[in-house]
């Protein structure tokens, strides 16, 4: 937000999941004038599930089926921001993967 500190910009913070699911709530039912949403980051948003599972287990570590539910909430959140009537862009942190033939590609940072 410093970037904009100077300006006028509306903006909601996002703590949980539930503060994203209200977002998207407000947003698709209610009468706003909000022409374009940005989300930054889903790399946090990744982050806050992850959490949120490990919480729901106790504190125990990600097992594999975590990773998989994971990939399905991650999914359906983005899903479902994409198909709003209105422009989103979606923001995130990168990170370098090499293949086998020590070709680099910048993707997202998610699980």
């Amino acid at each position: 937000m410093l970037s904009v500190a100077n300006k006028d910009v509306s903006f909601a913070e996002i703590k949980s999941i539930q503060d994203l699911l209200d977002l998207h709530k407000y947003l698709s039912e209610q009468k706003h004038g909000f022409e374009t949403l940005i989300i930054d980051s889903i790399t946090e948003i990744n982050d806050i599930i992850k959490a949120e599972i490990e919480k729901k287990n106790n504190g125990r570590a990600m097992q594999l089926q975590d990773w998989g539910v994971l990939a399905k909430r991650i999914t359906m959140i983005l899903r479902s921001f994409r198909d709003l009537k209105m422009n989103v862009i979606f923001i995130c942190q990168e990170q370098v993967q090499t293949d086998e033939d020590k070709i680099h590609k910048i993707v997202p940072s998610l699980n």
